[in-house]
């Protein structure tokens, strides 16, 4: 089996624009108390992968060059599974229990309901060609 240098290259493109993306939101919406970026960023990751793979696999428009660029890449660098676990556990640490238990409690229960959401819109927007 040979790698595809085509899709790595879009994968990397994607990778460095999520990983830029990612940046950009927490460093707007993380404060002191609560990281609201990381939080933000795994549910609008998680809609966004509902969205385009639900939706581009459904209505058969998402090739896969273009599903390496934006699933693989963006989104996989967009989205900070490894920043939430470390804030989580940098708040128990910090004996802010609470805090640290909404962070786990609404960055899983938000990032599933995006996830379904993102894939109801998908669905909807792109329905299955006849």
């Amino acid at each position: 089996m040979t790698l595809d240098w085509k899709l790595v290259g879009l994968i990397g493109l994607g990778s460095g624009l999520g990983g830029v993306a990612r940046y950009v939101a927490s460093h707007f919406l993380n404060r002191v108390d609560f990281p609201y970026g990381t939080l933000f960023v795994n549910v609008a990751g998680c809609f966004a992968i509902g969205l385009v793979v639900f939706g581009g696999m459904n209505g058969g428009w998402l090739s896969q060059p273009w599903r390496a660029l934006a699933v693989v890449g963006f989104l996989g660098g967009f989205t900070t599974m490894s920043a939430f676990t470390y804030e989580s556990v940098a708040l128990f640490g910090q004996g802010a229990w609470r805090l640290g238990l909404l962070n786990v409690v609404a960055n899983v229960a938000l990032c599933l309901l995006g996830t379904w959401a993102g894939a109801g819109a998908g669905i909807r927007l792109w329905p299955r060609p006849v």
